[in-house]
């Protein structure tokens, strides 16, 4: 089976694989752009820690935290940002940003078991969190804001990445799915969602359908509601994993 996995960026580096018969091609349709004076603005975040803890840094992505550790290398900054951070209790929204924080020599204490920002907010409500430092997107979304501004708990929002449509990859995958290159679509996250569709109704209309016997496959709650809205029934991974995500597709499809 031709499976088209739609992802942001490029962590974790993933190229053309193959699984069980199935051809996996990876694509990036959303590029991710540094946002000047990351390094900066988290830095000063973090030199207005609470006095008494737990102070957190929530990674609610990959990318962010990849984003900052680039910038403090370029900057020749990054042994100053780790004690900078070591003063913080580290949370994840789920295991992949965990382990690329322990690579680099962070536990992390608090994640919470449904890979949403809402329940990660939720989870550091009730771990006492005294103040929090939420690296992120330009795009990120405003319910883990909500969640700590109801339980009174300070937030400062520091802006890492830009995430911005890749238009000629866009019209190129628009016409590779209408022509029924793929036999699956795996989605990533809501953003990717949101992008594509938006670039298929822009070409075929609003409404317009996938082409008939196509898999959608979502990875995590948050996607698979993106894919709802729109009316669409996607099958999702048990575990936020892009492996988990590829491995439910090589099974057949539910009936």
């Amino acid at each position: 089976m031709r499976v088209l996995l739609l992802r942001a960026g490029a962590f974790p580096p993933l190229g053309a694989t193959g699984a069980d018969g199935n051809e996996v091609t990876a694509r990036s349709i959303v590029r991710l752009k540094p946002v000047p004076g990351l390094l900066a603005s988290l830095r000063k975040a973090l030199s207005d820690r609470p006095d008494r803890g737990p102070a957190v840094v929530a990674w609610t992505s990959r990318h962010a935290l990849e984003f900052v550790f680039q910038e403090a290398e370029r900057e020749e900054a990054e042994k100053r940002l780790r004690e900078e951070l070591s003063l913080w209790v580290q949370a994840t929204l789920g295991p992949a940003t965990a382990e690329a924080l322990a690579r680099r020599g962070f536990p992390v204490a608090l994640q919470p078991r449904t890979p949403t920002t809402e329940a990660l907010a939720q989870h550091l409500v009730e771990a006492g969190a005294t103040g929090v430092v939420l690296p992120r997107s330009r795009r990120g979304s405003h319910e883990f804001s909500e969640v700590l501004r109801a339980a009174g708990i300070p937030l400062t929002v520091v802006e890492v990445y830009s995430p911005e449509p890749d238009p000629p990859l866009l019209a190129r995958t628009v016409k590779e799915v209408r022509e029924g290159a793929y036999e699956a679509l795996a989605f990533t996250s809501a953003m990717e969602v949101e992008v594509f569709f938006s670039a298929w109704e822009e070409s075929l209309g609003p409404g317009a359908d996938l082409p008939a016997k196509v898999r959608l496959a979502a990875l995590g709650p948050v996607t698979a509601a993106a894919l709802r809205r729109r009316g669409l029934r996607p099958e999702v991974s048990a575990q936020s994993r892009v492996e988990s995500l590829l491995r439910l597709l090589e099974g057949p499809a539910p009936r």
